[in-house]
């Protein structure tokens, strides 16, 4: 173990905030795993797992619990990143995620949409026979690519059912998102005959007309009688609505009625993009976010018994962990991509913006696109941002949302404007990972 490195230490809560920047490494130990890291890295050990058992025999622990205890400490110190000298290079599989925009057209027009008005036209329609090309290299490149048919509102599309049957046929997994006001029964049916979609998303922005009108304007009730089609049909849908200042106190109760029905709960948040001028007083505040998310999922938890995160480090998984501490770049551009109606080629579905097109996917092949992607401006390393470099969280945040740092600070290599929150988040994953319950 190289005990040369720059380590920074925090104390939490009783626990041991460790830290590297130099390599990435991070991990949360308890009083007794932290003396035997200090112990580990007081001198160059050739053999730490002899090293480690002769301080446990020291202290008096039986052969049971030495064999156990170092087995299992030294796997999570090479999860996480400890034995390492340097940062790694490490990269997500290329082209996991795809947002499919069939379109452009819509039929809301709602303040906080990062499409834009501007953007939004009626004549903005992929062709089938291009959607049906665009399926096929996908599943070429990646069989195992997730799809998420978005637009503008897809259900506008005029073929739009047969652009899903061609990517159900495809077999590749697929999501459709929708503001459910052209969900009728005859709508549900067909989309519960599509093996392959894994569930349907609805916009609910409130669970009062009054409310869902701040940012949806006046169609609460249809939009409503979509969703209830989708339950009566039972197709497996998402509620996600988008969390502001002005609909905080009813995000649980869109939870408990998205539960309640056997659905997913999903939310966004609203993020500083160019919106309407509307948008301004009901941006998102980084505390209200959180507070809104910790009491939302606490109570859901309880209410509902929904599952508990697993525990990151048991005697039984831990030999099937991945290395961690080893995510230093957003996905844009690599593991997730935005595919336009045109076939243009954008790093995520958050930077539309001309300049960051990254080829066309009817023109080229997937490789030409990664390969541009590679060095493009937009992937941007986390040790490369000023205030990143040297956090804790270097290796698993990514530095957050690079369009966020775009808009919000006018350049890709800047913090994610939710960076203090994101910090706090990160800290308490680790105590949960420990089985901890712990807020700040």
């Amino acid at each position: 173990m190289n005990k040369g490195l720059n380590i920074q230490t925090e104390i939490i809560r009783d626990h041991y905030l460790v830290s590297c920047s130099e390599t990435g490494a991070v991990s949360l130990f308890s009083p007794a795993e932290f003396i035997a890291f200090k112990y580990l890295f007081s001198s160059d050990a050739a053999d730490p797992g002899k090293k480690l058992r002769a301080l446990l025999s020291d202290f008096g622990c039986d052969e049971v619990t030495i064999s156990n205890f170092t087995e299992i400490f030294l796997k999570k110190l090479a999860q996480q990143g400890w034995f390492r000298s340097h940062l790694p290079v490490s990269e997500d599989e290329k082209l996991g995620m795809v947002y499919l925009t069939v379109t452009k057209s819509c039929n809301l027009s709602c303040v906080y949409c990062y499409v834009g008005d501007e953007r939004r036209s009626p004549d903005f329609i992929m062709k089938y026979e291009d959607a049906e090309s665009i399926i096929k290299k996908i599943k070429d490149y990646n069989p195992n690519a997730r799809i998420a048919v978005t637009g503008g509102e897809p259900l506008t599309h005029p073929e739009i059912f047969k652009i899903l049957d061609a990517l159900d046929q495809s077999g590749l997994k697929f999501t459709l998102g929708t503001n459910a006001l052209l969900i009728d029964d005859a709508c549900a049916k067909k989309l519960k005959g599509f093996k392959n979609l894994s569930f349907v998303q609805a916009s609910l922005d409130g669970i009062t007309p009054e409310i869902h009108k701040i940012t949806r304007g006046d169609t609460f009730h249809e939009t409503m009688q979509g969703v209830m089609k989708l339950i009566n049909n039972k197709v497996n849908f998402a509620i996600a609505p988008t969390i502001h200042e002005g609909n905080l106190h009813e995000i649980y109760d869109i939870a408990r009625f998205c539960y309640s029905n056997g659905g997913f709960f999903a939310p966004n948040h609203l993020r500083k993009f160019p919106h309407s001028h509307q948008v301004q007083n009901i941006y998102l505040k980084p505390d209200s976010l959180r507070e809104c998310i910790i009491q939302t999922f606490e109570k859901a938890g309880k209410e509902f018994s929904l599952n508990s995160p697993t525990p990151e480090f048991t005697d039984k998984a831990c030999d099937n962990l991945p290395e961690l501490r080893c995510k230093f770049v957003c996905g844009n551009g690599w593991s997730t991509v935005d595919l336009d109606w045109n076939g243009d080629v954008y790093p995520c579905h958050l930077l539309r913006e001309k300049e960051f097109i990254i080829g066309n996917i009817l023109q080229e092949e997937f490789s030409d696109i990664f390969d541009r992607s590679r060095s493009g401006k937009t992937r941007v390393k986390s040790y490369d941002i000023p205030k990143c470099k040297d956090c804790p969280f270097v290796s698993t945040c990514a530095g957050g949302c690079r369009a966020s740092a775009f808009f919000t600070k006018g350049t890709l290599a800047a913090e994610d404007e939710y960076c203090e929150i994101l910090y706090k988040f990160e800290v308490e994953k680790l105590f949960l990972k420990k089985d901890i319950h712990f807020h700040f």
